[in-house]
């Protein structure tokens, strides 16, 4: 049911949710819009600070790869803590598990891309990369994503892979993740009803809208760098890889905001407040 008081409208929202007036929930979407916009842009700062600057930043073990360690494991934890709070008597979890099994899922998913990120531990740690590993790893590394089987157009033996094999390298899978979950599901549970309704039922985190737009937005921003004279295989430019670097540490920091955000959607409503307005 509606409720008018003065100028402000109120609306039935979801259980769990609080009632918020309808002029203020749009001012919060604006609000949190600014903030994600102005962080986005400290994020590009690096390419104002000169090609020097770039370089300390973004290399091999800098400060954007540990930053991007950082977002992911941030993102972990929020969704762990999401899955332990996570009860099936709200009715929203998945073949009736006594937990939400999605929250854990994303968990695992980023803590894997932190271990990743971070080689396992090893440059901190300071261990050597197994013969074995060494042989099979296209930076002689200890992780998967840069296994020769994941990378080029050939085998270990020579043989050449199809191209089905070649375009499923951990690039494009991570590409292809981020547009179907948080693009993708968002725009098709919002746009159709049933879709939305069963999404919601067993529980999988959405990514809001005001989120999942960017990850679009800042993957052209940086094909535009990549295809312009910034990207050039010149001593003051900086390169390709470099870019990549950058393009992968801010996606990441999308996922944490959504973990942010989905931890502040999940806790206890409160009910003072939603008593007082409703009064």
């Amino acid at each position: 049911m509606r409720k008018i008081t003065g100028q402000f409208k109120f609306r039935s929202l979801e259980k769990g949710d609080k009632m918020v007036p309808r002029n203020e929930s749009v001012g919060l979407l604006f609000l949190r819009l600014a903030v994600l916009g102005i962080l986005l842009c400290l994020c590009y700062l690096p390419f104002f600070l000169g090609t020097k600057t770039m370089w300390a930043l973004g290399h091999e073990d800098g400060f954007y790869e540990y930053l991007t360690a950082f977002f992911l494991l941030g993102a972990s934890i929020l969704f762990f803590r999401a899955y332990l709070r996570s009860d099936a008597r709200d009715g929203r979890t998945f073949m009736k598990m006594r937990k939400n099994v999605f929250p854990l899922l994303l968990s695992l998913l980023f803590f894997f891309g932190c271990g990743e990120e971070l080689s396992w531990g090893q440059r901190v740690l300071k261990f050597s990369t197994p013969e074995s590993v060494s042989d099979a790893n296209r930076q002689e590394e200890f992780n998967i994503h840069n296994l020769k089987l994941m990378m080029g157009e050939e085998y270990a033996d020579g043989t050449k892979k199809s191209r089905l094999a070649i375009a499923l390298n951990p690039t494009r899978l991570f590409s292809v993740f981020w547009l179907v979950y948080c693009v993708l599901l968002p725009i098709v549970s919002l746009s159709i009803a049933p879709v939305g309704r069963m999404v919601n039922r067993i529980g999988i985190p959405i990514v809001p809208l005001w989120i999942g737009l960017f990850f679009p937005l800042n993957y052209v921003v940086f094909k535009c760098l990549e295809s312009s004279e910034i990207a050039a295989n010149k001593p003051d430019r900086i390169g390709l890889n470099m870019i990549a670097e950058f393009k992968e540490c801010y996606h990441c920091f999308l996922f944490l905001v959504f973990a942010l955000f989905n931890s502040i959607k999940a806790s206890p409503p409160d009910v003072s407040a939603s008593s007082t307005l409703s009064s």
